[in-house]
């Protein structure tokens, strides 16, 4: 069955693959693997990635606006020079922003966050002992982003991610000496944390975010000098690392080959003021997976912070939801591992749940497992004629997760949730909207564009407004009287809003209101 795609749809899933693009041409230039000297073909590069032409040269006029390509005339494009002072720059950047947000984290972690961290420091340091490069660096972004969540100040995150995307993460492990500084450096920011002190000089050089750029540098100094000395003079760049990045077709999206992870498996696309985000593992029917967790948990909580998005569609690509957590990724997890691969589930549930953006469900296909538990804490389920839930957890020794046990008794009661988790039943679409599992009942095929159109009706809506009737309808801990306490104190402050005065003379003039979230 084929589905139309709006010219919309089709422009966001255009620069989606611009930025997968230009992220890959950052990593060859900052890994030394493209210098300067040598021109970027865009048709070579389009041939190699199995794509159009478009979106590379799309791609690189994004990367010569922040200089890091130049365009020759009649010649093509060719990477900026890259010295080891620039390399420097960017990694000192990157360790002040962290540092700062280290600081700004030690006055306000809490208990839970803190055994987090105590648990991916473990899985480091049980991938460094295994020489798992790809784990490494998958366990010190997770440590990096629960302090700099916990920092709560997402401006500065925000700006340190800009100078994060410059640097070749993919790459770190392959640094000399920076695996066994990152696991020393953790223990000291620890301690820290737990003291809950910042020092001037944890500020300027947050431990592990400036290592990188030290050892990265060091280790090109001497591979051009054949000396140990760090303080050498310049000398050209080195040979590029071990394991040159190349990009095959791959169903979905573009796929490193080192590490068989897709570039981006959770993708954002926006449609005025509605994100969509695509759970895009289609090779794996959606099946969630470590770097999926993490990635969704990013997007959700970009997409809560960003005050143009008004309402946000969680769907799943090529006619499937999600097939449920990833079995394979689960052999030989440990407690540690158990509980960290947990971490990013809740804080996505936690954040759909309670934040003041309207979550809308498009399922189509299954919806297995934690499949169904992101669909059921979505404020709103389309479910396409086609679509099936089923949370047969006992069938692989599991209980339910991703707050399931929190959110299916409230959409079906208890009966009908034991029905689900405790005998495996399997729930058709028609059944799920009789019993308030799913929302809407739409044509397969259809599920995304119904839910746009819900979505659009969300965001015509007064922001602070329906922010307030979910942060009360989360509060099923509340007796009545805590209730109404609680609503006379949202009820209170939206008088006062700007957006209430817009709502009262848009009902005086008979016109459409037009509410700005203040």
């Amino acid at each position: 069955m084929s589905v139309a795609i709006s010219g919309d749809q089709a422009l966001g899933r255009r620069r989606q693959l611009s930025d997968e693009v230009a992220a890959y041409v950052r990593d060859l230039i900052m890994s030394g693997q493209v210098r300067h000297g040598e021109f970027l073909r865009l048709e070579r590069i389009a041939e190699d990635l199995g794509i159009s032409v478009t979106p590379v040269r799309e791609a690189l006029l994004s990367l010569r606006g922040e200089g890091f390509v130049t365009l020759e005339p009649r010649r093509g494009f060719m990477p900026a020079p890259l010295t080891r002072q620039d390399v420097q720059d960017l990694f000192e950047a990157q360790a002040y922003f962290a540092g700062e947000l280290a600081a700004r984290a030690a006055g306000r972690i809490t208990g839970a966050e803190l055994e987090s961290l105590d648990r991916t420091q473990a899985l480091l340091e049980e991938a460094s002992k295994a020489r798992d490069s790809a784990a490494i660096e998958r366990a010190n972004h997770q440590f990096h982003r629960v302090i700099n969540l916990s920092a709560g100040s997402p401006k500065t995150a925000w700006l340190l991610q800009l100078v994060v995307r410059y640097a070749p993460r993919r790459f770190y492990s392959s640094i000399e000496g920076w695996t066994q500084a990152s696991v020393d450096d953790h223990h000291l920011v620890l301690a820290a944390l737990r003291a809950g002190t910042a020092t001037r000089h944890g500020r300027r050089c947050a431990p592990t975010s400036g290592t990188p750029g030290l050892c990265w540098s060091c280790t090109w100094r001497r591979r051009a000098s054949g000396t140990s000395d760090p303080a050498d003079g310049p000398g050209p760049l080195p040979p590029a690392p071990e394991g040159r990045i190349s990009y095959k077709k791959f169903p979905g999206g573009l796929m490193d080959d080192r590490d068989s992870e897709p570039a981006r498996v959770v993708t954002a696309a926006d449609h005025g003021a509605t994100r969509v985000l695509t759970l895009n593992r289609p090779e794996a029917r959606n099946a969630i997976d470590i770097p999926m967790r993490e990635r969704l948990a990013d997007e959700v909580r970009r997409a809560a912070d960003d005050p143009g998005v008004r309402a946000v569609v969680l769907t799943g690509a090529a006619g499937t939801f999600s097939a449920g957590g990833d079995v394979r990724s689960m052999e030989g997890a440990g407690p540690d591992a158990v509980r960290a691969r947990l971490d990013p589930v809740h804080e996505t549930v936690r954040l759909i749940a309670t934040c003041g953006t309207p979550f809308i469900a498009a399922v189509e296909g299954a919806a297995a497992g934690l499949g169904v538990s992101l669909a059921a804490v979505c404020d709103h389920v389309v479910a396409a004629e086609d679509a099936r839930f089923v949370a047969a957890f006992g069938k692989v020794g599991l209980v339910a997760d991703g707050g399931l046990l929190w959110t299916l008794p409230q959409r079906v009661g208890m009966g009908r949730a034991k029905q689900m988790l405790v005998f495996g039943q399997t729930v058709p679409a028609p059944r799920a909207c009789e019993i308030g599992l799913a929302d809407s009942l739409v044509p397969s095929g259809t599920a995304l564009d119904a839910a746009l159109e819900r979505a659009a009706e969300a965001a015509a809506l007064a922001p602070l407004s329906v922010a307030a009737a979910k942060r009360l309808l989360a509060r099923t801990d509340l007796s009545l009287e805590r209730l109404l306490e609680a609503e006379r104190e949202e009820q209170t402050a939206l008088f006062g809003s700007a957006d209430f005065a817009e709502g009262r003379a848009a009902f005086a003039e008979r016109r459409p209101p037009r509410f700005e979230g203040r």
